[in-house]
C-alpha cells in the first residue's frame, strides 16, 4: 500500500468537536476526525463506542448536537441531499430491498444522483463495479435469492457506481462503509478492502470504514481512529494507534501486539 500524499486542506471530509446525544445520553463527545482523498480511515471500537454514529454524522444522515462537518471546504449542513449524494456514497450495515430486481439493476441504482449519465456510460460503470466486487457472474440473478454475503457485495458494487459516476477530472469523492465485511468470509473481506484501498489511492477518493476486526484494519487502513465510550482514544497510522494500552482501554481485554510476519511495518494484534 502506498502512503498517500497530503492534498489541499479543502479536499477533505472533516468533523471538528463533534458531539451527539440520544435520549439524553452522550453518544459522542469532542470528536475530531478527517479523511482525505487517497487514504482509507478505519474507525474501530467496542460495541456501543459510537462508530456507526460518527459515520452517520459525517455522511449527513444524523445532525450533531455540536461541532462542525465540512465536505470539501463547504459546511455539510449547507448541502442538500442530492448535492451530498453526488460527492459521497454510503454503505449502511443493512441495506433492504423490497423488490426482486436483477443484481445488475440493483447495482445501477448507484447512479440515481446522476440523471445526466448516458445509458452507455452507466453500463460501463455497472460492469466495472460488478467485476470489482467479484459478482459479475451474479448479474442476472434476482437479488432476494442471494446469500447475505452476496447481497453485501451487490450493495458494495452499487456504492462503487455512485462514487465513480459523473466524476470530473481531479474531483474528490468519499466512500463511507459501515461494517462492510461483517457477513463476508475472509477471502471477500480482504478483496472488498483491497478494492476500497485501490479506489482511494488511484481514484482520488477518501474512504472511511467501520470495522470490528483490528487486524483487517491494520492491513488495509492508512490511518485508524480508535473510539471508546464516545471519545477518541487515539488517531494515526496503524502502528502508532494499535498499541497495547490503547487497545486494552478500548476493548477491556488484554492483548499482545507484534509485527506482522508477512508485513513487518504493520502490527498484528492477538487478544487474550
Amino acid at each position: 500500500m502506498n502512503t498517500p500524499s497530503t492534498p489541499p486542506a479543502s479536499a477533505a471530509l472533516t468533523g471538528r468537536a463533534l458531539a451527539f446525544h440520544r435520549r439524553g445520553k452522550a453518544i459522542l463527545d469532542g470528536i475530531d476526525c478527517a479523511v482525505f482523498p487517497g487514504e482509507v480511515l478505519g474507525i474501530l471500537g467496542a460495541n456501543g463506542a459510537g462508530k456507526s454514529t460518527l459515520l452517520a454524522l459525517l455522511a449527513g444522515d444524523e445532525i450533531p448536537a455540536s461541532g462542525e462537518i465540512a465536505l470539501n471546504g463547504v459546511a455539510l449542513a449547507r448541502l442538500d441531499q442530492m448535492a451530498r449524494a453526488r460527492q459521497r456514497a454510503v454503505l449502511p450495515q443493512q441495506a433492504t430491498l423490497a423488490f426482486a430486481l436483477p443484481v445488475r439493476d440493483v447495482v445501477a441504482m448507484g447512479a440515481y444522483p446522476f440523471p445526466e449519465l448516458s445509458p452507455a456510460g452507466l453500463d460501463v460503470l455497472v460492469s466495472q463495479a460488478l467485476h470489482d466486487a467479484g459478482i459479475a457472474h451474479l448479474a442476472a440473478r434476482a437479488y432476494p435469492e442471494l446469500s447475505g454475503g452476496e447481497q453485501q457485495r451487490v450493495q458494495f458494487a452499487r456504492v462503487l457506481v455512485q462514487v465513480r459516476a459523473g466524476r470530473q477530472p481531479g474531483e474528490a469523492r468519499y466512500l463511507l462503509l459501515d461494517e462492510p465485511t461483517a457477513s463476508l468470509d475472509p477471502r471477500f473481506q480482504h478483496s472488498l478492502l483491497q478494492v476500497a484501498s485501490l479506489l482511494a489511492e488511484r481514484e482520488h477518493t477518501g474512504v472511511i470504514v467501520v470495522l470490528h476486526d483490528v487486524n483487517l484494519a491494520a492491513r488495509w487502513c492508512h490511518r485508524i481512529a480508535l473510539l471508546a465510550q464516545g471519545r477518541l482514544v487515539a488517531s494515526g497510522p496503524p502502528a502508532d494507534v494499535l498499541q497495547g494500552a490503547a487497545l486494552e482501554q478500548t476493548y477491556q481485554l488484554s492483548c499482545t501486539v507484534m509485527p506482522h510476519p508477512q508485513q513487518p511495518s504493520r502490527p498484528l494484534v492477538l487478544f487474550a
